[in-house]
């Protein structure tokens, strides 16, 4: 009996310290010793990032982040407008071609935090600036120069006619088109919590993070000719009025990461420090 307790003991034995050890192992960071790139998916679009330590609980990281859409509205989708005529006619007209696009990007450079020992924390603190495309939505109306025409108007005097929907009135412009678009603030703040590394411990790893970027100045709406009213349909339920009217605000984002380490840490053992 005593030679099976003295067997159970050792491998009990054995087996704390191995676990110990692999508990204590933990990857040398020191300034850019290692790199890690991530593909994420977020409430702002797709993107791509690059993290690299600058001490052992501090990484420096470069993020950009695009979402293009590109919408065709059948002109069997859209209401009919009214078009007023030089000397006041007014004329249904048949529904415009629209065509709306969404196409942001995003740059941000951030420095996160990792507290803890060795800057072990599976939790990390971020902060930083941003920097954004101005003109990221619009949408065009395209309406029919021939039907104007068959009125004996001239281009000139087609480029005078006025449009009346349900969301405002505007001068036809050259082309027989109307483009309006959102305009949005080039530069903001970051402010960001994560779970999961920046470098992960091992080849891949995932994180998840909450950002509040702030930004600085105001959203502007344009509408080519415009005279009273909104903007194009399309504006209006992606980017609300009161955004419009503020000089700094705060649109929270979430985003999801898959990252991949770069290259081998350097692993120190604690316990063969004490040995």
């Amino acid at each position: 009996m005593s030679c099976v307790a003295a067997t159970v003991l050792s491998v009990s034995l054995c087996m704390t310290l191995t676990a110990k050890t692999k508990r204590d192992s933990i990857p040398v960071r020191t300034p850019f010793s290692n790199a890690a790139l991530s593909l994420d998916i977020s409430t702002w679009g797709a993107g791509i990032s690059a993290a690299t330590p600058v001490h052992k609980n501090f990484y420096l990281k470069l993020s950009y982040t695009a979402l293009p859409v590109f919408v065709r509205t059948p002109m069997s989708e859209t209401g009919f407008p009214l078009a007023v005529l030089p000397g006041h006619k007014i004329i249904e007209m048949p529904a415009p071609d629209t065509r709306t696009a969404l196409n942001s990007h995003i740059v941000r450079l951030t420095a996160d935090w990792v507290p803890g020992n060795e800057g072990r924390s599976v939790f990390y603190v971020s902060g930083g600036i941003l920097f954004q495309n101005s003109k990221f939505l619009w949408s065009t109306e395209e309406y029919d120069t021939d039907l104007l025409k068959e009125f004996g108007l001239s281009d000139a005097e087609i480029n005078d006619v006025h449009i009346i929907n349900d969301y405002g009135e505007y001068i036809l412009g050259n082309d027989s088109k109307v483009e309006s678009s959102l305009h949005r603030p080039n530069f903001g703040l970051y402010l960001g919590v994560g779970l999961g590394r920046p470098i992960p411990k091992r080849r891949v790893g995932f994180r998840v993070e909450l950002g509040f970027p702030i930004f600085v100045g105001r959203t502007a709406r344009h509408t080519d000719g415009w005279v009273s009213g909104n903007a194009s349909t399309i504006l209006i339920p992606l980017w609300g009025k009161s955004v419009e009217n503020r000089s700094v605000f705060i649109s929270p984002v979430l985003s999801f990461h898959v990252t991949f380490k770069l290259y081998n840490d350097n692993i120190r053992r604690k316990t063969a420090e004490t040995d």
